[in-house]
């Protein structure tokens, strides 16, 4: 739920502040399987997911953080 549940209209902006890197930081339950994937909103409202055959996954640790270096293909 805190990456927005599929729900494109929940789910977390990044920052191209370092851009060609975009990035930030969320809190996600200690030891849990989480499924994502990313998505760019359109000028126009429609969404465009990433070019993946299935979703992305990661554990994330029981403490302390984790850090994510994606390349999304369009």
């Amino acid at each position: 739920r805190a990456l927005g549940n599929w729900n494109t209209d929940l789910g977390i902006p990044v920052d191209a502040a370092n851009y060609p890197v975009w990035q930030n930081g969320i809190n996600l339950p200690a030891g849990q399987q989480i499924a994502y994937k990313y998505y760019r909103k359109n000028a126009d409202g429609s969404v465009t997911w990433e070019n993946l055959s299935g979703n992305r996954s990661l554990q994330t640790p029981a403490s302390g953080s984790l850090n994510l270096n994606d390349q999304v293909n369009w």
